[in-house]
């Protein structure tokens, strides 16, 4: 029996007190976290706690979590699995001569029965989409995977990371269970703009578009049609509706959310782009999201019955909560309704999204809803 726990207070002490009821539970094999970050809490006062966990933990801090039919800025999710969970940590994500697939593999060699692995990562390093490419390399598409960017909207990195070793920065937590699931994808975004390229990129910071100074470009595409000049301070308010689309195929789009402007005039943004990527420029409306977020959900309930599943994850990214303002809550509704109104409902708002759609994909995404059964 899978076991939940919602803490709307951020009292460390009830935090604490709910972590030590789930940790000597027999019933409880392994423990997934999510925190928010305007909890406000630091690594000295959580990895006490977290390193003298006697079973396996694995989390993050989020913008915000979901739980039932809201979402919150504060509180926590506890939530107790009852089967193991095989936890590593990956660290210096931002490293680029780091071998993330070495890595894995040594890691992960005397693992044999995984069926679902959970990917949380810090969602401003840098090596993100490396990471996820890596995974694909040594795993391939033959468990599921779900999970996202930890870390704060205020865009500065610091420890977001949870695992037993305690609260960490530029590290990513691999979760691996003997445990099948179904996985979802979803976004509702559509081409504005089309067939442009990536032609200089630095990682997840895009220098040039089709030659030309990348904010250039982008001011020429988006102002006309959002009706405001584009600056430094405002940038982020207007890209929130209006990110980029990398083409990949089967025309499928894998969304990366441009979330600043430097002053050279370059894009960064939440995961890496390669040089020669094809790229659209995306737009919607409140409605496509709010619907396509509700086709996803209808996808895992569809095959709910092949198993016998306790819980229903919904990882959205924070972006798209953003965008949707006071219509979000109509998301989180839709995806509810369209997953079969579980009893258990739980999920964060993420900094991207990482999942796979059926056997063919796994991706680092943005501004993406991912719905997963467990």
């Amino acid at each position: 029996m899978i076991k939940v726990n919602f803490l709307p207070d951020i009292d460390i002490t009830a935090f604490q007190h709910n972590l030590e009821i789930l940790d000597s539970d027999p019933s409880i094999q392994s423990i997934c976290i999510f925190c928010c970050d305007d909890n406000d809490y630091t690594a000295a006062q959580l990895n006490p706690m977290l390193t003298t966990c006697k079973k396996p933990i694995f989390g993050g801090i989020f913008p915000q979590i979901i739980y039932q039919l809201q979402h919150y800025h504060q509180g926590n999710i506890l939530i107790g699995l009852p089967y193991h969970a095989d936890v590593k940590v990956i660290h210096q994500l931002s490293d680029e001569n780091i071998e993330f697939e070495d890595d894995i593999d040594e890691k992960f060699s005397a693992i044999t029965d995984i069926m679902t692995m959970f990917v949380f990562v810090d969602g401003l390093s840098k090596s993100i989409s490396s990471l996820v490419e890596a995974l694909f390399n040594v795993f391939g598409v033959e468990n599921n995977y779900i999970g996202g960017g930890a870390g704060s909207l205020t865009f500065q990195q610091k420890p977001c990371i949870i695992s037993n070793n305690g609260l960490e920065q530029d590290v990513a937590v691999l979760a691996a269970i003997a445990k099948p699931s179904i996985v979802a994808v979803g976004h509702g975004w559509q081409s504005l703009d089309a067939n442009h390229q990536v032609t200089r990129v630095n990682k997840n910071v895009i220098e040039q578009i089709d030659y030309q100074n990348a904010l250039h470009l982008y001011k020429t595409i988006v102002e006309p049609h959002c009706g405001e000049s584009i600056t430094n301070r405002n940038f982020f308010d207007i890209a929130k509706a209006y990110p980029f689309g990398i083409n990949k195929l089967n025309d499928e789009k894998i969304v990366r959310d441009p979330i600043a402007a430097t002053t050279d005039g370059h894009l960064v943004c939440v995961g890496e782009l390669k040089e020669g990527d094809s790229i659209d420029f995306l737009h919607s409306d409140h409605n496509s999201l709010i619907q396509a977020a509700r086709l996803t959900a209808e996808q895992t309930f569809q095959r709910t019955a092949e198993y016998n599943f306790k819980m229903t994850l919904f990882i959205d990214c924070v972006s798209r909560a953003l965008f949707l303002e006071e219509k979000f809550r109509q998301e989180i509704i839709a995806v509810y309704d369209g997953a079969g109104q579980p009893d258990n409902f739980a999920g964060a708002l993420v900094l991207g999204e990482i999942a796979n759609i059926g056997q063919n994909y796994l991706e680092f995404y943005n501004k993406t809803s991912v719905v997963a059964k467990i």
